[in-house]
Protein backbone atom coordinates (compact mmCIF):
# COMPACT_ATOMS: atom_id res chain seq x y z
CA UNK A 1 0.00 0.00 0.00
CA UNK A 2 2.94 2.18 0.94
CA UNK A 3 4.66 1.56 -2.08
CA UNK A 4 1.98 2.03 -4.38
CA UNK A 5 1.17 5.70 -2.75
CA UNK A 6 5.03 6.89 -3.33
CA UNK A 7 4.98 4.94 -7.01
CA UNK A 8 1.73 7.44 -7.68
CA UNK A 9 3.19 10.25 -5.92
CA UNK A 10 6.83 9.60 -7.92
CA UNK A 11 4.42 10.23 -11.75
CA UNK A 12 2.38 12.74 -10.34
CA UNK A 13 5.16 15.01 -9.27
CA UNK A 14 7.69 13.52 -12.62
CA UNK A 15 5.14 16.28 -14.81
CA UNK A 16 4.16 13.62 -16.48
CA UNK A 17 0.90 14.62 -18.56
CA UNK A 18 0.57 11.75 -21.14
CA UNK A 19 -2.11 9.95 -21.67
CA UNK A 20 -2.50 6.17 -22.93
CA UNK A 21 -3.18 6.24 -26.34
CA UNK A 22 -1.91 9.09 -27.37
CA UNK A 23 1.30 9.24 -28.87
CA UNK A 24 4.55 11.34 -27.85
CA UNK A 25 6.01 13.44 -30.27
CA UNK A 26 9.35 15.02 -29.91
CA UNK A 27 9.66 18.26 -31.89
CA UNK A 28 13.60 19.26 -32.91
CA UNK A 29 15.13 22.16 -31.17
CA UNK A 30 13.84 25.78 -32.71
CA UNK A 31 16.66 27.15 -34.50
CA UNK A 32 16.83 31.23 -34.04
CA UNK A 33 16.64 33.12 -37.16
CA UNK A 34 19.82 35.01 -38.41
CA UNK A 35 19.90 38.42 -40.13
CA UNK A 36 22.28 39.45 -42.33
CA UNK A 37 21.15 42.90 -42.74
CA UNK A 38 19.34 41.83 -46.31
CA UNK A 39 16.20 44.27 -45.92
CA UNK A 40 14.45 41.32 -47.83
CA UNK A 41 14.80 39.07 -44.83
CA UNK A 42 13.93 41.34 -42.22
CA UNK A 43 10.31 40.88 -41.63
CA UNK A 44 11.07 37.37 -40.92
CA UNK A 45 13.77 37.78 -38.67
CA UNK A 46 11.88 40.42 -36.93
CA UNK A 47 8.38 38.55 -36.04
CA UNK A 48 10.69 35.34 -35.69
CA UNK A 49 12.71 37.15 -33.16
CA UNK A 50 10.16 38.59 -31.27
CA UNK A 51 8.17 35.65 -30.27
CA UNK A 52 11.18 33.37 -29.21
CA UNK A 53 13.23 35.86 -27.89
CA UNK A 54 11.86 39.51 -27.16
CA UNK A 55 8.16 38.84 -26.06
CA UNK A 56 9.85 35.50 -23.80
CA UNK A 57 9.24 36.49 -20.39
CA UNK A 58 11.59 33.45 -18.81
CA UNK A 59 14.40 35.87 -20.46
CA UNK A 60 16.00 38.64 -19.01
CA UNK A 61 17.47 41.41 -21.54
CA UNK A 62 20.99 40.32 -20.79
CA UNK A 63 20.29 36.85 -22.45
CA UNK A 64 18.08 38.98 -24.82
CA UNK A 65 21.19 40.67 -26.33
CA UNK A 66 23.57 37.66 -26.14
CA UNK A 67 20.55 35.75 -28.13
CA UNK A 68 20.14 39.58 -30.37
CA UNK A 69 23.91 39.67 -30.69
CA UNK A 70 24.37 35.98 -32.18
CA UNK A 71 21.58 36.19 -34.61
CA UNK A 72 23.37 39.26 -36.36
CA UNK A 73 25.74 38.37 -39.06
CA UNK A 74 27.45 40.05 -41.38
CA UNK A 75 28.04 43.87 -41.36
CA UNK A 76 24.96 44.29 -39.57
CA UNK A 77 26.89 43.36 -36.47
CA UNK A 78 28.72 46.91 -36.62
CA UNK A 79 24.99 48.55 -35.99
CA UNK A 80 25.30 47.45 -32.45
CA UNK A 81 28.99 46.75 -32.10
CA UNK A 82 29.82 49.08 -29.46
CA UNK A 83 27.11 48.66 -27.18
CA UNK A 84 28.50 46.36 -24.63
CA UNK A 85 25.91 43.31 -22.80
CA UNK A 86 23.51 44.91 -20.45
CA UNK A 87 19.94 45.42 -19.53
CA UNK A 88 19.73 48.72 -20.82
CA UNK A 89 21.53 48.19 -23.73
CA UNK A 90 19.77 45.59 -24.89
CA UNK A 91 16.63 47.56 -25.34
CA UNK A 92 19.14 50.54 -27.16
CA UNK A 93 19.90 47.77 -29.77
CA UNK A 94 16.82 46.40 -30.25
CA UNK A 95 15.87 50.34 -31.22
CA UNK A 96 18.93 50.73 -33.32
CA UNK A 97 17.76 47.52 -35.33
CA UNK A 98 14.62 48.96 -35.74
CA UNK A 99 15.11 52.22 -36.57
CA UNK A 100 17.59 51.42 -39.65
CA UNK A 101 15.53 48.37 -40.87
CA UNK A 102 11.88 49.05 -40.07
CA UNK A 103 12.19 51.68 -42.62
CA UNK A 104 8.69 51.15 -44.74
CA UNK A 105 10.08 52.60 -47.59
CA UNK A 106 13.17 50.96 -48.11
CA UNK A 107 11.62 47.49 -47.88
CA UNK A 108 9.09 48.80 -50.23
CA UNK A 109 11.95 49.48 -52.30
CA UNK A 110 13.77 46.77 -52.25
CA UNK A 111 10.88 44.77 -52.87
CA UNK A 112 9.73 46.60 -56.44
CA UNK A 113 13.63 46.29 -57.35
CA UNK A 114 14.11 42.68 -56.61
CA UNK A 115 10.03 42.26 -59.05
CA UNK A 116 11.69 43.82 -61.38
CA UNK A 117 15.15 42.13 -61.18
CA UNK A 118 13.45 38.96 -61.34
CA UNK A 119 15.20 36.71 -63.75
CA UNK A 120 13.46 35.82 -67.58
CA UNK A 121 13.08 32.19 -68.05
CA UNK A 122 15.10 31.07 -70.20
CA UNK A 123 13.49 27.57 -70.76
CA UNK A 124 9.93 27.04 -71.07
CA UNK A 125 9.38 24.33 -68.36
CA UNK A 126 7.51 23.38 -65.51
CA UNK A 127 9.50 23.97 -62.72
CA UNK A 128 11.33 26.83 -64.24
CA UNK A 129 7.73 28.49 -64.53
CA UNK A 130 6.85 27.55 -61.08
CA UNK A 131 9.99 29.36 -59.79
CA UNK A 132 9.10 32.42 -61.53
CA UNK A 133 5.46 32.34 -60.02
CA UNK A 134 6.60 31.55 -56.34
CA UNK A 135 8.75 34.42 -56.50
CA UNK A 136 6.54 36.87 -57.90
CA UNK A 137 4.04 36.07 -55.58
CA UNK A 138 6.42 36.48 -52.73
CA UNK A 139 7.37 39.54 -53.69
CA UNK A 140 3.77 41.05 -54.66
CA UNK A 141 2.19 39.88 -51.22
CA UNK A 142 5.32 41.04 -49.19
CA UNK A 143 4.45 44.90 -50.75
CA UNK A 144 0.53 44.29 -50.25
CA UNK A 145 1.37 43.85 -46.70
CA UNK A 146 3.50 46.56 -46.21
CA UNK A 147 0.69 48.93 -47.31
Amino acid sequence: MYLSRIREDSYRNSGSSRSYGTPCIILPAIQLPTFSGNYSDWLKFRDSFISFVHENEVLSNVQRFHYLNSSLKGSVVRVIQSLGVSEANYKLAWELLNSRYENLTALKRHRVTALLDLKAIQKQSEPALRDFSHDATNHRTTLRALG
